[in-house]
Protein backbone atom coordinates (compact mmCIF):
# COMPACT_ATOMS: atom_id res chain seq x y z
CA UNK A 1 0.00 0.00 0.00
CA UNK A 2 1.53 3.31 -1.07
CA UNK A 3 1.72 6.25 1.27
CA UNK A 4 -0.03 9.46 0.21
CA UNK A 5 3.22 11.43 0.35
CA UNK A 6 5.26 9.30 -2.05
CA UNK A 7 3.06 8.87 -5.12
CA UNK A 8 2.47 12.37 -6.37
CA UNK A 9 4.63 15.39 -5.43
CA UNK A 10 1.86 17.75 -6.56
CA UNK A 11 -0.66 16.01 -4.27
CA UNK A 12 1.84 16.23 -1.42
CA UNK A 13 2.30 19.98 -1.99
CA UNK A 14 -1.45 20.52 -2.12
CA UNK A 15 -1.92 18.52 1.07
CA UNK A 16 0.74 20.54 2.88
CA UNK A 17 -0.82 23.81 1.70
CA UNK A 18 -4.26 22.68 2.88
CA UNK A 19 -2.89 21.74 6.29
CA UNK A 20 -0.93 24.99 6.60
CA UNK A 21 -4.07 26.95 5.69
CA UNK A 22 -6.06 25.02 8.33
CA UNK A 23 -3.55 25.83 11.06
CA UNK A 24 -3.31 29.49 9.99
CA UNK A 25 -7.09 29.82 10.10
CA UNK A 26 -7.19 28.10 13.48
CA UNK A 27 -4.54 30.39 14.96
CA UNK A 28 -6.21 33.50 13.54
CA UNK A 29 -9.63 32.46 14.85
CA UNK A 30 -10.91 34.88 17.48
CA UNK A 31 -12.42 32.05 19.57
CA UNK A 32 -8.94 30.93 20.66
CA UNK A 33 -6.29 33.01 22.40
CA UNK A 34 -2.98 32.05 20.83
CA UNK A 35 -2.05 35.51 19.49
CA UNK A 36 -0.21 36.56 22.65
CA UNK A 37 1.51 33.17 22.82
CA UNK A 38 2.72 33.53 19.24
CA UNK A 39 4.08 37.02 19.85
CA UNK A 40 5.82 35.86 23.04
CA UNK A 41 7.27 32.82 21.26
CA UNK A 42 8.65 34.97 18.43
CA UNK A 43 10.06 37.59 20.82
CA UNK A 44 11.89 34.88 22.75
CA UNK A 45 13.16 33.33 19.49
CA UNK A 46 11.40 30.08 20.30
CA UNK A 47 10.13 27.59 17.75
CA UNK A 48 7.38 25.67 19.56
CA UNK A 49 3.86 26.72 20.24
CA UNK A 50 1.87 24.65 22.69
CA UNK A 51 -1.70 24.25 21.50
CA UNK A 52 -4.54 22.60 23.35
CA UNK A 53 -5.63 19.57 21.35
CA UNK A 54 -9.20 20.08 22.54
CA UNK A 55 -9.16 23.52 20.86
CA UNK A 56 -8.07 21.90 17.60
CA UNK A 57 -10.79 19.27 17.94
CA UNK A 58 -13.43 21.90 18.61
CA UNK A 59 -12.30 23.84 15.55
CA UNK A 60 -12.10 20.91 13.12
CA UNK A 61 -12.17 17.46 14.63
CA UNK A 62 -11.21 15.35 11.58
CA UNK A 63 -7.91 17.19 11.07
CA UNK A 64 -7.11 17.10 14.78
CA UNK A 65 -7.69 13.35 14.76
CA UNK A 66 -5.40 12.96 11.72
CA UNK A 67 -2.70 14.89 13.58
CA UNK A 68 -2.96 12.51 16.54
CA UNK A 69 -2.88 9.45 14.28
CA UNK A 70 0.18 10.71 12.40
CA UNK A 71 1.94 11.30 15.73
CA UNK A 72 1.08 7.79 16.89
CA UNK A 73 2.40 6.32 13.64
CA UNK A 74 5.69 8.16 14.10
CA UNK A 75 6.13 7.13 17.73
CA UNK A 76 4.87 3.56 17.50
CA UNK A 77 7.57 0.87 17.80
CA UNK A 78 8.19 -0.68 14.38
CA UNK A 79 8.24 -4.32 15.54
CA UNK A 80 5.42 -4.25 18.02
CA UNK A 81 1.76 -5.12 17.57
CA UNK A 82 0.80 -2.86 20.45
CA UNK A 83 0.60 0.93 20.04
CA UNK A 84 2.54 1.67 23.22
CA UNK A 85 5.39 0.17 25.16
CA UNK A 86 5.38 -0.02 28.93
CA UNK A 87 8.14 2.05 30.52
CA UNK A 88 9.60 0.58 33.66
Amino acid sequence: MATPFVDEPAQHDALLKDRARFYEEFLENQNYTYSDDIVRMLNLDQTRLIVNLDDLRAYRRELADKLVLSFLCLTRPARSNTPFRRIR
